[in-house]
């Protein structure tokens, strides 16, 4: 687990780009020495290297064979990619490296925003605990320090952004972006029923995904009421031209009332999706 750390984005980027540049002659010895140099007021501490280089072990971005540091699984991909989409593959998917990270944010994008209001930082990780834990004897258990460390990661994880009061405001739209295309797989057009499964097994942590169900033991999905984060996201996508949602007013789809989405007249004539067709994809735009 490495966000309880002071370990950012920035860091392993860092770090990522150095193991790069030396290839297999990146000694662990010679990396620490290059990314935190020893000086006279340290008294040889390595602890920010060192947890920066135990995550980029645990997001799989580096490995070290006999010694040796070398980039895994490939040095083509740019470094920002390269750790947003280890972060995807580790962290999002699954809470094997990060038994918080995933779980915290689908139990936020699950709450309503009507009940978020004058929540603290405390307020918040007592009430994860709550949902979550309640009973149940926890190691290492959440905590407002590790609260501190997500809030490091989820904006660079294309989770959201921070309002005017520095509250976090879920709007998961670069993590959509990045899995589009397995989202439609080798379709341009689909039901919204199998969007949505689709979004449930890419991303787990979003409106009915196993994480999210997890985190967020009451919502209904026989309800068909996506979240306000996750609607927000999708109307955004829509208006971005990205993909084109179609809901007529008589659908039964799942809602999207919480994102108050515009009637176009054309396409999305209604709060309700029945397709959404994919327009183009961050691949198609590069």
């Amino acid at each position: 687990m490495f966000t309880d750390g002071p370990t950012t984005p920035l860091r392993v980027e860092a770090l990522l780009t150095l193991v790069r540049e030396m290839g297999r002659r990146a000694q662990r010895d010679t990396l620490r020495a290059v990314f935190q140099p020893q000086g006279l007021d340290r008294k040889g501490d390595s602890s920010a290297f060192d947890q920066t280089f135990r995550a980029a072990e645990e997001l799989n971005l580096i490995q070290v064979k006999e010694g040796q540091a070398s980039a895994v699984p490939d040095r083509t991909s740019p470094v920002r990619v390269a750790l947003q989409e280890a972060l995807d593959r580790e962290v999002l998917a699954h809470t094997g490296v990060e038994p918080y990270f995933a779980l915290f944010y689908a139990f936020v994008l699950g709450t309503p925003r009507s009940s978020m209001s004058g929540r603290t930082r405390d307020d918040w990780v007592t009430e994860f605990n709550r949902a979550l834990f309640e009973g149940e004897s926890v190691s290492n258990r959440f905590n407002p320090d590790k609260l501190s460390g997500l809030h490091r990661w989820l904006r660079y994880a294309g989770l959201g952004w921070y309002d005017s009061k520095d509250s976090f405001q879920c709007l998961p739209v670069p993590r959509l972006l990045r899995c589009l295309e397995r989202l439609f797989q080798k379709e341009r057009r689909v039901m919204g029923e199998a969007f949505m499964a689709a979004v449930a097994r890419e991303c787990p942590e979003l409106d009915g995904g196993e994480l999210f169900l997890r985190a967020n033991p009451h919502w209904d999905p026989a309800q068909k009421q996506c979240t306000a984060g996750f609607a927000q996201a999708l109307v955004a996508l829509h208006e971005d031209g990205w993909i084109r949602l179609h809901g007529a007013p008589d659908s039964r789809g799942w809602s999207l009332a919480l994102a108050e989405p515009p009637n176009d007249g054309k396409t999305l004539r209604s709060v309700y999706l029945d397709e959404v067709e994919l327009v183009r994809s961050a691949r198609e735009d590069r």
